[in-house]
């Protein structure tokens, strides 16, 4: 498929170095945590852009966006367009030379962008990068952090063979320059729930991926923010299936595409039977079958689809 490039600014604009992008649909309650988090790190309006895009909210995100007189830019789609849609709004509103998409529920640390110019001026093969996060819980919480890949904040090797196999970056960890999305395109719009899996894979197939060995974002997770609700009704492991095939097919070598494939495969079952086992212990049995129900033949091992077999029964004995 050839994705849908952006456009490219126009001449003659003064362009500012940071496009911090803030999609929300409604999270007003979070978002003023998000906007101060930013704003502690603020460049001033010719370093950096700060733009809300509301996914046509229907609680109330442009009274807060208010409370900072202009600085914040605001954006509002006429109609709910989906957080997919809600991103290619966001980049097409972004006249930076470094993009970052920052959800209206996370945050990021101080010391972010100051560490992502950093890295990108001492690399600058490098046209895209990530940070480590804590993953946050509705009541800001940390409840785990993400892995360190290696030991320097510098160019990560094998970035593309890595990605292929599985997830690694939450989407505010990650600042990518604007020209790649120029050059490759933008976010899928046939995945709903993975199209940031399949866009950073496809940035590791073109170009240098940088690595910050620092936790510089939090990443909240809750039930009522559009991953958590496209857990409960199963879309997420639809949507996988779909990313992986898509993910895979850039891989030239077919042995090393099919060896990617099954590792992927299984790790994404083994993440259907873990999400099923905590929806199940709070007591929502649904959400629990949905994530083993669609996770058939994800992955083409039959001990794999025995194992989800198992889990699945379990549902059905649940109290």
């Amino acid at each position: 498929m050839n994705h849908e490039l952006l456009a490219k600014v126009k001449e003659g604009i003064n362009r500012p170095q940071w496009s911090v992008l803030i999609p929300v649909y409604n999270a007003a309650g979070y978002l003023a945590l998000t906007l101060q988090s930013v704003m502690q790190q603020d460049m001033g309006v010719q370093q950096m852009e700060i733009i809300v895009v509301d996914d046509c909210s229907t609680d109330d995100p442009k009274s807060v966006v208010d409370e900072y007189k202009g600085r914040v830019q605001y954006f509002r789609q006429p109609k709910n367009v989906g957080h997919t849609a809600n991103f290619k709004t966001c980049l097409q509103l972004s006249t930076g030379k470094y993009i970052h998409l920052l959800h209206g529920d996370d945050i990021v640390y101080p010391g972010f962008y100051a560490a992502f110019e950093q890295l990108f001026n001492a690399y600058p093969q490098v046209m895209a990068a990530f940070c480590r996060c804590n993953f946050i819980n509705e009541q800001g919480n940390i409840t785990n952090t993400s892995a360190s890949y290696q030991k320097d904040t510098a160019p990560f090797p094998n970035f593309f063979e890595q990605i292929c196999k599985g997830q690694m970056i939450q989407t505010p960890t990650i600042v990518v320059k604007r020209e790649v999305y120029e050059s490759i395109g933008i976010f899928d719009n046939r995945l709903s729930w993975s199209e940031d899996w399949e866009m950073w894979a496809r940035i590791g197939k073109h170009y240098t991926m940088g690595f910050v060995n620092e936790v510089l974002a939090g990443y909240r997770i809750h039930s009522h923010s559009n991953s958590g609700q496209y857990v409960l009704s199963g879309e997420n492991i639809k949507d996988l299936k779909r990313a992986i095939h898509f993910i895979t097919s850039y891989i030239d070598d077919k042995a090393k595409r099919q060896q990617a494939h099954t590792i992927a495969g299984a790790y994404y079952s083994q993440y259907a039977i873990d999400m099923a086992n905590y929806l199940q212990s709070a007591g929502k049995i649904k959400g629990a079958r949905n994530q083993v129900w669609n996770a058939f033949f994800l992955c083409n091992s039959p001990r794999v689809n025995l194992r989800l077999l198992k889990r699945y029964c379990k549902t059905f004995f649940s109290t």
